[in-house]
């Protein structure tokens, strides 16, 4: 990120940006103590089975993946492809 650009979100927002030259302390709200806040994550997806097929007619060569949900599909599109 760039100084440029937050300086110029702070002046575009109102805020001041600090000087380089000014030298004393700068003094922040008080804001709430930092604590843990614990997540709930829900648990990682497995991935949805699907089927893989490398077939080759001639000179054509097709490497397919098909949702398992919509065999019959595939199954109705590669006797139609083979036929």
């Amino acid at each position: 990120m760039n100084a440029n650009q937050v300086r110029r979100w702070l002046r575009e927002r109102g805020i001041e940006p600090p000087s380089r030259r000014a030298r004393e302390a700068v003094s922040l709200a008080p804001s709430a103590a930092a604590r843990f806040v614990p997540l709930a994550l829900a648990p990682a997806a497995e991935p949805a089975p699907v089927i893989r097929l490398d077939v080759q007619r001639g000179e054509a060569r097709l490497k397919l993946e098909w949702p398992i949900e919509v065999a019959d599909a595939c199954g109705a599109w590669l006797r139609q492809w083979l036929a």
